[in-house]
């Protein structure tokens, strides 16, 4: 668990298979936790049902996002441990991101290469990711025994696209020494 990004941690797989079967039981055991009063009085833990009272969200709500890829792996001297780092890794954080809790996000990568069973994935659109250059297809894994979660839009990333000619001019004239008036 890393404290400096509040508690969320990194976990890596052989396959999109793995990842995602993983990712599914995850949240489905997390329903099944005999979670503390104090807990479920929470309104992210609390427990919600569908129209024939099933439970589809019931304790704490965890959002899982998921990218596939070569890694660049790092020794931390601080955990005696490996980091995985990279572009890679930058985009799985990204798409975790755009989620709520009790949601599995995968990019375009995993979809085409997963081919486990248990749950369908919905696309959600192509979005700009911080760090990263485009438009990344963003798709969401709904579980077959949660597919009446409903969850809010996904929380679009604010990128700041390159400055363009107009951009820099109007920094050059804001930050002369000398500027005039124009009427």
């Amino acid at each position: 668990i890393n404290a400096e990004y509040m508690g969320s941690f990194m976990v890596s797989f052989l396959s999109p298979d793995q990842a995602v079967q993983f990712g599914v039981a995850c949240q489905l055991e997390l329903m099944k936790q005999p979670w503390p009063l104090a807990i479920l009085q929470h309104r992210h833990a609390c427990s919600v049902s569908d129209e024939s009272g099933q439970p589809i969200f019931f304790g704490v709500r965890v959002r899982m996002g998921m990218h596939s890829g070569e890694t660049d792996v790092q020794y931390n001297s601080a955990t005696n441990r490996c980091d995985y780092i990279g572009r890679m890794v930058n985009k799985a954080a990204r798409i975790e991101a755009m989620g709520a809790g009790g949601q599995i996000l995968i990019s375009d990568s995993v979809n085409s290469q997963i081919q486990c069973r248990g749950f369908e994935t919905v696309y959600q659109g192509a979005y700009p990711l911080k760090g990263l250059n485009g438009e990344h297809d963003v798709f969401e894994v709904v579980p077959n025994e949660l597919k009446l979660r409903r969850f809010p839009q996904l929380k679009v990333p604010v990128v700041a696209s390159s400055p363009t000619a107009l951009d820099r001019l109007l920094s050059e004239i804001v930050n002369s020494e000398n500027i005039q008036t124009v009427l």
